[in-house]
C-alpha cells in the first residue's frame, strides 16, 4: 500500500541561534523525509532557503491585519497539518488567521515553557 505522507506547515519563529528557532529546525528535520514539510519563518525577512525543509519569510500586512505570507504558503502547500510553534502571545493571533483560511487541516499548537525547580523550604 502506497500512502501519501501528510503535508506539514510549521509556522514558527525563525531567527537563527534562538531557542524556538532550534525547536522549529529540529522538528522540520525529523519530520521532513520526503519534502512534505515547509516552514513559515516568523520574523524571518530573507529569501526562501533550505534548512531541513523549505523556509519562507513571513509577511504581515499592517493595513489589512493579516499574515500574507501565511495565506500564500497555505494556499500553495495545502497542508494536512499546521504546527504553530511560537510564544503564547502570538498563538491567539495565528489561530485566528489559520481559522479564517479554512484549510481543513489539523492544527497543533506548541509553546516552549521554561521551568525551574523551586525549593520552598
Amino acid at each position: 500500500m502506497n500512502r501519501r505522507r501528510p503535508s506539514i506547515l510549521i509556522v514558527g519563529q525563525y531567527v537563527p541561534s534562538t531557542g524556538l528557532t532550534s525547536v522549529v529546525q529540529n522538528l522540520a528535520r525529523c519530520l521532513n523525509r520526503d519534502n512534505s514539510v515547509s516552514i513559515l519563518g516568523l520574523r524571518y525577512k530573507g529569501p526562501a532557503v533550505w534548512d531541513g525543509a523549505s523556509v519562507y519569510p513571513d509577511a504581515f500586512d499592517l493595513e489589512a491585519g493579516v499574515w500574507t505570507g501565511l495565506q500564500a504558503l497555505a494556499r500553495t502547500t495545502k497542508p494536512d497539518v499546521v504546527l504553530l510553534c511560537s510564544e503564547l502571545s502570538t498563538q491567539a493571533g495565528l489561530l485566528t488567521h489559520v481559522a479564517r483560511l479554512d484549510l481543513r487541516a489539523k492544527v497543533v499548537c506548541y509553546t516552549a515553557v521554561e521551568g525551574a525547580v523551586v525549593d520552598r523550604r
